[in-house]
């Protein structure tokens, strides 16, 4: 694999990483904000913050697309980093939710220019070589997912030991990520190929952003058809890594404080479950991984579905067992 992916491949980590480590930093430190001399935060508040990254990262990645496409995909990827850097550091040093609503908005942001930069670029480096973007994909979505999960369990301990500092130190990260796509990464032109020259496409980087083939992609029954589910698991997923996690380290509310999972929990032993629960599912990613010789992906799917279902009864159970002992409570916890 050459220096320029691999380049990519590691700035994808250290810049995830960073995603998962605010993600993480910031719910914590919006369950302590009065602390810091901010209002109080409500569940809904944090939804709405974290609703903002996505929706950030949705609407701006087509654009971002387009102009790596028009500019070149180095130069694009760099921007991530730069939104990123200005987000965390404007973070660690205030408490209106409304300017920490746009640091919200700059980190979806961050993203949206990374990830169809970053993709765009190893598909054009491994244009010529089908099994080596086979490799780059799978790493670059390794990547993704460690530098996620590590940078979440990150985030606990690093916040318990300086607090909202801790921003400042994803800051650095930021800075990491830049420096490798900025000299560590190699601007790539595509040559058009004969087929291409044929149909007299001497240059194939669009000339206007085509609204058509978004039109064309979103039509697709493939597409509707398979929307829902992937959009529900993820809504699952991202419960589990930010809503549930301020409602474990938050003070329960009155009349909630016989739930078992609503005790306060330190933002430390938080990531200890998220270390573990990494592990777990790093052993399902090979595990299933090697099941679809054997198995529809729809069943792999449908089985993925059921255990979620079993996982939320149990769950529910484990947080209103104060009373149905030890024994039982590590049962569900299993």
């Amino acid at each position: 694999m050459n220096r320029s992916v691999s380049a990519v491949l590691a700035g994808t980590f250290t810049l995830r990483f960073s995603t998962g480590l605010t993600g993480g930093l910031l719910v914590y430190y919006l369950n302590r904000l009065p602390e810091f001399g901010g209002p109080h935060v409500s569940s809904t508040t944090v939804g709405l913050l974290t609703a903002g990254y996505y929706l950030a990262e949705l609407a701006l990645s087509p654009i971002f697309g387009y102009l790596s496409d028009r500019f070149g995909a180095h130069r694009i990827m760099q921007v991530g980093p730069m939104f990123g850097l200005v987000a965390v550091l404007a973070t660690a040093y205030v408490v209106d939710l409304r300017i920490l609503g746009v640091t919200r908005l700059l980190e979806g942001g961050a993203a949206a220019a990374s990830i169809p930069s970053i993709l765009g670029y190893i598909a054009l480096a491994t244009s010529g070589d089908q099994s080596l973007r086979g490799r780059a994909v799978a790493r670059f979505e390794g990547a993704t997912l460690l530098g996620i999960g590590l940078g979440i369990v990150a985030a606990g301990p690093i916040f318990d030991a300086i607090g909202r500092g801790g921003f400042l130190i994803n800051g650095a990260i930021y800075v990491l990520s830049f420096a490798v796509y900025r000299w560590g990464v190699v601007e790539l032109h595509h040559e058009a190929t004969p087929e291409e020259l044929a149909a007299g496409a001497h240059n194939v980087r669009p000339n206007r952003l085509d609204l058509a083939r978004y039109r064309g992609i979103l039509s697709s029954p493939r597409v509707w058809l398979l929307a829902p589910t992937w959009i529900a698991l993820n809504a699952v997923l991202g419960s589990w890594t930010t809503q549930s996690v301020f409602q474990l380290v938050r003070e329960p509310p009155p009349g909630f404080s016989n739930q078992l999972l609503m005790q306060g929990f330190s933002p430390t032993s938080v990531s200890l479950g998220f270390g573990v629960a990494g592990l777990i599912f790093t052993a399902g990613l090979l595990y299933w991984g090697s099941r679809f010789r054997r198995l529809r992906r729809t069943t792999i799917i449908a089985i993925g579905v059921i255990g979620a279902l079993f996982m939320l009864a149990a769950a529910f159970g484990l947080n209103h067992s104060e009373e149905l002992g030890l024994a039982i409570q590590l049962a569900l916890g299993a």
